[in-house]
């Protein structure tokens, strides 16, 4: 009677694990946690990169738009370059200590690449790095306009600078002993006299 008391106790304990079995080795899906955006996140030393995505509307002039963190204690100058072939840019955002904000939104400063190669619906890296901190290569979602809350995103024109326009050389006027003014020396003005 004895062993098959414990034969039954054995085999409850078998089937009790076998039936729990799946728990013991699939990791809960709570345990892991995905992000629901649309772009790539990653992390720089303190500072953490989240929802980054090249928006365009053609392929070659791309606004980079992403939300930035600074966990750390200084202010950060964060460095974002595009290199692929003989095309390599770069852009420098400053980011304050503790400071969170989002790049590339209406009001703020653009990250503006031109001359990219990154067709519509395909993956554009761009290494992010700061000081000795290790650096970190996303690969961001190239979107376009097409949904409303990207239509404000595209590149905008950076203003253009007219250059100073170049002083000329005029001359001065000085007075002669009679009171009366004349050019000054140097000065080849033709004049008649009648």
């Amino acid at each position: 009677m004895r062993a098959r008391a414990a034969a039954s106790v054995a085999l409850a304990g078998i089937i009790a694990v076998m039936s729990a079995g799946c728990a013991f080795v699939t990791p809960q899906a709570t345990q892991e946690i995905n992000d629901v955006v649309d772009g790539a996140s990653g992390r720089v030393g303190d500072v953490a990169i989240e929802n980054a995505l090249a928006i365009t509307e053609d392929g070659e002039t791309v606004n980079v738009v992403f939300s930035v963190v600074n966990e750390s204690d200084d202010n950060v100058r964060l460095d974002i370059s595009y290199d692929e072939g003989s095309v390599q840019l770069s852009e420098q955002v400053w980011v304050d200590a503790g400071e969170q904000k989002t790049i590339g939104v209406p009001g703020d400063r653009q990250v503006i690449f031109e001359g990219v190669d990154a067709p519509l619906g395909s993956l554009m890296p761009v290494y992010v790095q700061y000081g000795d901190a290790e650096g970190n290569e996303l690969m961001l979602p190239v979107l376009d306009g097409r949904l409303d809350e990207y239509r404000d995103l595209l590149p905008t024109p950076q203003p253009t600078v007219d250059p100073s326009p170049t002083p000329t050389n005029t001359p001065t006027p000085f007075p002669t002993p009679d009171g009366d003014t004349e050019d000054s020396p140097g000065d080849e003005t033709d004049t008649e006299e009648e």
